[in-house]
């Protein structure tokens, strides 16, 4: 895994487009997040989601060092996915999609069905984010949380529904 990390880190050094970037680290974020979240019980994968998305809140609203940490450590190493919107760029975060996918490993280990709508309703949280911030101008939000609102949405009504 570590050396999964590294080679990703390496190639993304080299190869700086921003296609070659976003699909290497897509992969890369795929397959150590469904690695480690086949490794965790559900209760720490939901605890981690939960102080994470706390985390994320607090380093965007309050300390803002991770829109600082986005807009000058992509310079260097580009760990951010970067999303055309018309003339702007949207970054989302190795952690907005490693974390969640962790989640829905974990939720997937319970039971399929249960994972396949926890991913579903993660995505719509995504969605619900990028639509509200393509509709704003210079908007900066953290994106975890409404990914975890999402996720527990879904896992909450798997409980119930199937």
């Amino acid at each position: 895994v570590a050396a999964s990390a590294i080679a990703t880190a390496i190639f993304i050094l080299y190869h700086r487009k921003m296609v070659v970037a976003n699909n290497t680290l897509l992969l890369a974020i795929s397959g150590l997040g469904g690695f480690l979240g086949a490794q965790l019980d559900l209760i720490p994968a939901f605890i981690l989601l939960a102080l994470l998305s706390v985390y994320d809140f607090i380093a965007v609203f309050g300390t803002k060092h991770m829109v600082t940490l986005a807009k000058e450590g992509s310079k260097q190493l580009p760990l951010l996915f970067s999303i055309p919107v018309g003339e702007r760029r949207m970054g989302l975060g190795t952690g907005d999609l490693a974390i969640p996918i962790v989640f829905t490993a974990a939720v997937a280990r319970t039971s399929i069905q249960s994972g396949i709508l926890t991913a579903v309703t993660g995505s719509i949280g995504l969605a619900t984010l990028f639509y509200y911030t393509t509709n704003k101008e210079n908007v900066t939000l953290p994106a975890l949380p409404p990914i975890a609102i999402g996720l527990t949405i879904g896992y909450l009504t798997s409980l119930v529904f199937l």
